[in-house]
């Protein structure tokens, strides 16, 4: 049986730069190699030492390799344009965009050198958003915030809340859940805490003027429990 043509190895040069040409789909869909093979097949077959394939054919599957055509039709990765400079932010207060004015660079150095660290009950955090938490939107979306520092949040903002802290802030409870002693039992479910563990925490929160009362449903250790919750996620 004579061969027609022999693959180059899969080491070699020309191997890399042909192969992508030679397989079924792409010789069936490009005519130029159908016909460049149909012609090469007969003129091997009367020359049984030759085992490769002609001249004319051989550059028809070479060219196929870069053909635009099989090129557009191969899957690559999407990729994305990154700018180099991030477009600036577009801030807006009242309706109004606020742009930011020029500084001295020399002149706000010397400022920050003399300031002290703001304390973390005076730092704003976000307390609510004009659109629902975890939703997606389009790059663009203006977007609402409402900030608050902890010592101006009272604890009737929150759905539980133990009675006593009603005229209290979150601020006046952060030194509780940031006790040693405290705060790892923070983590743990409130009906797994032992005797002691919970009189730890009734004790403390008792110096804050709240009185945990377990007859009392909305009084009892539960209640204060998630009272203590609520306040640690702004610490």
């Amino acid at each position: 049986m004579s061969t027609f043509f022999r693959a180059n190895p899969t080491f070699s040069v020309e191997a890399l730069a042909v192969t992508p040409a030679l397989t079924a789909t792409n010789v069936a869909i490009n005519p130029a190699i159908s016909a460049a093979a149909a012609n090469a097949a007969p003129a091997a077959a009367t020359a049984a030492s030759s085992s490769s394939i002609s001249a004319s054919a051989l550059s028809a599957i070479s060219a196929s390799a870069f053909n635009p055509a099989l090129l557009a039709s191969a899957s690559f990765l999407p990729f994305v344009d990154v700018s180099g400079n991030a477009p600036p932010p577009v801030l807006v207060r009242d309706g109004r965009e606020v742009a930011p004015p020029p500084f001295n660079l020399a002149r706000v150095t010397d400022f920050i050198s003399h300031t002290v660290p703001i304390v973390r009950t005076r730092v704003p955090v976000a307390v609510s958003q004009s659109i629902p938490a975890r939703t997606r939107v389009a790059k663009g979306t203006p977007v609402d915030l409402v900030f608050a520092t902890a010592s101006d949040i009272p604890f009737p903002v929150f759905d539980v809340f133990h009675p006593d802290l009603a005229t209290k802030t979150v601020a006046d409870l952060l030194p509780v859940v940031a006790d040693p002693a405290i705060a790892p039992l923070l983590d743990k479910d409130p009906a797994t805490l032992s005797t002691d563990q919970k009189a730890i925490i009734t004790t403390a929160l008792a110096t804050k003027g709240v009185t945990v009362v377990d007859s009392d449903t909305s009084r009892n250790f539960n209640v204060a429990f998630q009272s203590l919750k609520n306040v640690q996620v702004f610490q």
